[in-house]
C-alpha cells in the first residue's frame, strides 16, 4: 500500500449547489468557480493554472488538479518530482479539500483520502461505480508521486466479496490495474462509504 501525504485547506463559505461556471462575461460565476479563484487567491495559483479533472470521485465538476515543482532533498527528507495536487470542491459543505504529498506531511494518506470521499458523500452503489473508483484511486495515488498515467489506464473489475462475519468488511471489491500488476482493493462499509485502499503487486 503506498503511503502518501496530504493536506486539507478550507475556503471560503459558498452558497447552492452549480456546476463549474461556463458563464460568459458579465455573467455571474457559480458557486464552484468562486470558490476555485478564491483557492487560487488564497495559494499565490494563476487560475489557469488549476484545471478540471474529470473522476468519479465526486460530482462532476467538483475535481481540479494542478502541478507541484519539483522539491530537491534537504537534510533527512527525500527528494520529490513535479507531482499533481488535487481540489476538491464541496458547494454544500462551503469547503475546499487539497490532497497533496508535501515534504514531511501527513504520512496517513489513505484514510484521509478516503474522509474527503465521506464528505463529498461519495458511496458505491454497484460494481461500475466501485469499478470507477477503484480506477480514479490509483490515478490520484499515481499523480501524487508524479507518475504519468496513460490516458486509456483502466481498472479491470475481478470480484466482489461479500463479508462472512461481524468483523469482515461488508463488501470488498477486487480489481487489477493494468493487469496482472498492481493488483487493487477496496473495502465498502454497509453505507457504501470506501473505508480502505491497498495496491500490491503480484509476480
Amino acid at each position: 500500500m503506498y503511503r502518501l501525504a496530504i493536506v486539507l485547506s478550507f475556503t471560503l463559505p459558498l452558497i447552492g449547489v452549480a456546476a463549474v461556471s461556463t458563464a460568459g462575461a458579465g455573467e455571474p460565476a457559480s458557486p464552484i468557480e468562486k470558490s476555485v479563484k478564491a483557492y487560487c487567491a488564497k495559494h499565490g495559483l494563476a487560475r489557469d493554472m488549476v484545471e478540471p479533472w474529470k473522476s468519479a470521485l465526486a460530482p462532476d465538476g467538483r475535481v481540479f488538479r494542478y502541478k507541484l515543482a519539483a522539491v530537491p532533498a534537504r537534510d533527512k527528507q527525500a527528494p520529490l518530482p513535479e507531482r499533481s495536487a488535487f481540489v476538491f470542491v464541496d458547494p454544500d459543505a462551503g469547503n475546499v479539500y487539497t490532497v497533496k504529498r508535501m515534504p514531511g506531511g501527513d504520512k496517513n494518506m489513505t484514510q484521509r483520502t478516503l474522509a474527503i470521499l465521506r464528505l463529498m458523500g461519495t458511496k458505491v452503489v454497484d460494481n461500475k461505480q466501485a469499478t470507477a473508483l477503484m480506477a480514479d484511486l490509483w490515478r490520484l495515488d499515481q499523480g501524487l508521486d508524479g507518475v504519468a498515467v496513460r490516458a486509456d489506464a483502466h481498472v479491470r473489475f475481478v470480484q466482489a466479496i461479500k463479508g462472512n462475519t461481524w468483523i469482515d468488511p461488508p463488501t470488498t471489491y477486487i480489481g487489477d490495474a493494468n493487469s496482472p500488476t498492481p493488483h487493487v482493493v477496496m473495502p465498502v462499509d454497509e453505507d457504501g462509504y470506501v473505508t480502505d485502499f491497498r495496491m500490491w503487486n503480484i509476480r
